[in-house]
């Protein structure tokens, strides 16, 4: 098949051919890419933990633990504030992007564990709630 085109004011001529349905480019030769699975384990404080257990507090909903390795970059909540859901207690900055740690429901915040410039480990308890 000929096509003619026209670019800037001139005219070519193109020889163009068309493949059959059921030809594919070459690099769909390529094996399809497949993420390895992947599993998730609960998360639990660490033997060498700084931070005590969650017993003291009443079990794993009434404390509050940390979704990242990061630095607590800002601290917006203190003992004794009410909290309604999503309500902001702190900032953790990790792999340089920030993460808000809210409230996971309505309570009170009995104390706050870790403090503005600390480093924190996956896991590690931040929050305890009454």
């Amino acid at each position: 098949m000929k096509l003619e085109i026209k670019i800037n004011g001139k005219t070519y001529e193109a020889d163009v051919q068309i493949l059959e349905d059921d030809e594919e480019p070459a690099l769909s030769t390529l094996p399809a890419f497949l993420p390895p699975p992947v599993t998730f384990a609960p998360v639990t404080a660490t033997a060498g933990s700084n931070f005590p257990d969650a017993t003291p507090y009443g079990g794993e909903q009434k404390v509050l633990r940390s979704p990242v390795n990061g630095l607590v970059v800002r601290v917006s909540s203190e003992a004794g504030l009410p909290t309604q859901k999503g309500t902001l207690l702190m900032v953790l900055e990790s792999m340089k992007m920030e993460t808000n740690i809210t409230t996971p429901g309505v309570g009170t915040v009995k104390s706050v564990l870790v403090e503005q410039g600390q480093s924190v480990k996956t896991g590690d308890i931040l929050v305890a709630f009454e």
